[in-house]
């Protein structure tokens, strides 16, 4: 199953489940999570029904798409590489399936060559992770991206939400410091892509903005969201609420930003569970398009034109 994707009686999972990262994997790895798995308390759970469409439904296909897409190797380490290196390598592409949510897809949805250059997945937005100055991690310090790899934040950047979040909550939090400095090592070497949003902390609002439809989108903010995160972004109470720096409100196309307010985001803290809640329900498709547009402008100096259509989903 980790390996080639392969379900018991020979069943050909789909690569939602993501074995071509996981084929990576060494055996005493891949049996050391069968035998966590195995302490969990069983349940019996009917699985939902497969509703994919032809030719999708047909799984005897993915013997094709596999010979494409997965190469079915176990990690080897590269020997004038340093150790701290191979072990962020291989936690990054085996065990933490990095390149699954940040790398673009082919034609096939198998990785293209673009290694972490970022890309949308599921509506959200996973950003560049290579060592681009402009798009990517360059700028960012170790301690900034230790802190947001084990707790979600890093001061001046923001905090991590939706998938990401999730990312932070059930698995990264967990590992030790040793484990989170060999990730940064790794991601350190990936060679720069000029891909994706670039964060700006506080730019100047773009001087062709719509300055009726600034004030509005102001006006709703600071009514509904000031609260928490402040008029200049730097977060009430908790870090997690600090919103300058981020990747999320500076993107032009509001990717994130978007999500966040269609379905909320939460995570685990050291100081508890913090959230943010959908807006849907207390605001109108036309008000949640106009504060999206403020929030861009204000925090990100971008010049954008979110559509109320993006809420009415």
């Amino acid at each position: 199953m980790l390996h080639e994707g392969v379900g018991k009686g020979g069943k050909h999972l789909y690569p939602v489940m993501p074995y071509t990262a996981y084929t990576l994997l060494n055996d005493k790895d891949a049996l050391a999570i069968k035998s966590y798995l195995f302490t969990l308390t069983p349940r019996k759970i009917k699985a939902p029904e497969n509703k994919l469409s032809f030719p999708f439904n047909q799984r005897w296909s993915l013997v094709f798409w596999n010979w494409l897409n997965n190469e079915n190797k176990r990690f080897v380490p590269i020997a004038d590489k340093s150790a701290e290196w191979n072990r962020g390598a291989y936690l990054t592409e085996a065990l933490g399936h990095c390149s699954q949510c940040h790398t673009p897809r082919t034609i096939t949805y198998g990785l293209s060559k673009k290694a972490y250059a970022g890309t949308v997945q599921m509506g959200w937005y996973a950003y560049n992770l290579t060592s681009d100055r402009q798009h990517g991690l360059a700028k960012w310090s170790d301690a900034q991206l230790k802190s947001y790899l084990s707790t979600g934040y890093a001061k001046g950047k923001g905090p991590a939400s939706g998938p990401m979040a999730e990312a932070v909550e059930h698995g990264l939090r967990f590992m030790t410091p040793e484990d989170i400095g060999a990730i940064i090592t790794y991601l350190r070497s990936i060679p720069p892509q000029a891909s994706g949003p670039i964060a700006q902390v506080m730019p100047a609002p773009p001087s062709e903005i719509n300055t009726e439809q600034h004030a509005r989108g102001q006006k709703l903010f600071a009514q509904a969201c000031s609260g928490c995160h402040l008029m200049e972004g730097q977060g009430r109470q908790s870090d997690w609420a600090a919103l300058a720096g981020a990747h999320s409100v500076s993107d032009p196309e509001a990717h994130n930003l978007i999500q966040v307010l269609l379905s909320g985001s939460s995570l685990i803290t050291e100081h508890g569970k913090v959230s943010m809640p959908s807006f849907t329900g207390a605001y109108t498709p036309d008000e949640l398009a106009a504060v999206s547009n403020y929030v861009i402008a204000h925090f990100g100096g971008k010049l954008t034109d979110v559509s109320s259509a993006e809420f009415k989903r």
